[in-house]
């Protein structure tokens, strides 16, 4: 919960909404788009027996020509994707549509404007639902009946596919820094985001962009820095740079100890045959010091308990 409220809190923001679609949304139309216009709506859709909507993202805006379009954004955060999202959306978008009736939103020849509906996703698992409704209904494409079938269709950002990001676009870093599960790394595509979010028409998004990794990011890595005391982007790269440090220290400590724990054991069970669980279970669990003295044991002792007197 605390990640989607700290994505929601990014992506209310109308800079970084117009990141998103100049750089990830591949479609003829975007280029059209007047972002000066975009503009939030804080639409509370709901509907008897249906959840209240209140964490998607709504944006009104106009084209060149002055033409109305809504963007609605439902971002998803499960580890696999929802094969009857098209069945959720197209709920989703017709109690956009009936907001826009009940509130008299018509276009001025008196229809409703059209609506983009994408998924954000960042799921582990690529996304490999049907994104056409028509796909999900059991129904034979030379039947009659297919006139009469809802055609809809919705856009999938699958962040997965943008673990490298994009040069230059804020979104690709926050895309990167999703798919970063090494801590080492961390501190490299932070002054990457520093560098992007010094520029002036980012500065408004900094405090958020802060926010997000203090709330969602650190600590769903598990990352052991004090991240509450951050206030600016170089403290937390920093932060995140000497703890690496310390982090690959430890990481090569483990990594010795493993290795003479994994020498014993073959000494010992060369010496002594098949070793008992209360052997593997010390050598697991043995401090460097205890394996170097239980290896200068072995050349004397005459049995395992010897060893480890």
């Amino acid at each position: 919960m605390q990640h989607d409220s700290g994505y929601h809190l990014l992506f209310s923001n109308p800079r970084l909404v117009e990141d998103l679609f100049r750089n990830f949304v591949d479609e003829p139309w975007v280029k059209e788009l007047d972002f000066k216009t975009l503009e939030r709506v804080n639409a509370k859709m709901h509907a008897e027996g249906l959840e209240r909507r209140d964490g998607d993202i709504i944006y009104r805006i106009k084209n060149h020509q002055g033409n109305e379009a809504y963007l609605y954004i439902l971002i998803e955060f499960q580890s696999s994707p929802d094969i009857w999202m098209g069945i959720r959306l197209m709920v989703y978008v017709g109690l956009l549509y009936q907001h826009l009736i009940k509130e008299k939103k018509f276009t001025p020849s008196g229809k409703i404007p059209p609506v983009f509906p994408m998924v954000l996703y960042n799921g582990k698992s690529r996304w490999r639902a049907q994104k056409e409704v028509r796909n999900l209904i059991d129904l034979s494409r030379q039947s009659s009946l297919n006139i009469y079938q809802p055609r809809f269709r919705y856009y999938v950002l699958d962040e997965s596919l943008y673990a490298d990001g994009k040069p230059g676009a804020v979104t690709g870093v926050l895309f990167k820094l999703e798919n970063c599960y090494n801590s080492e790394k961390l501190p490299e595509i932070l002054d990457e985001l520093a560098s992007i979010m010094n520029t002036p028409k980012y500065q408004g998004l900094k405090r958020d962009m802060l926010a997000w990794l203090r709330q969602s990011l650190i600590p769903g890595r598990h990352l052991d820095i004090d991240y509450e005391k951050i206030d600016e982007l170089s403290e937390l790269r920093n932060m995140l740079r000497e703890r690496a440090e310390e982090w690959q220290k430890e990481w090569l400590k483990q990594g010795i100890e493993q290795g003479e724990s994994k020498l014993l054991n073959r000494q010992l069970n060369r010496r002594f045959g098949d070793l008992p669980s209360w052997v593997t279970d010390k050598l697991n669990n043995a401090s460097s010091e205890e394996i170097e003295r239980w290896g200068d044991n072995i050349l004397e002792a005459a049995t395992l308990e010897e060893v480890f007197h």
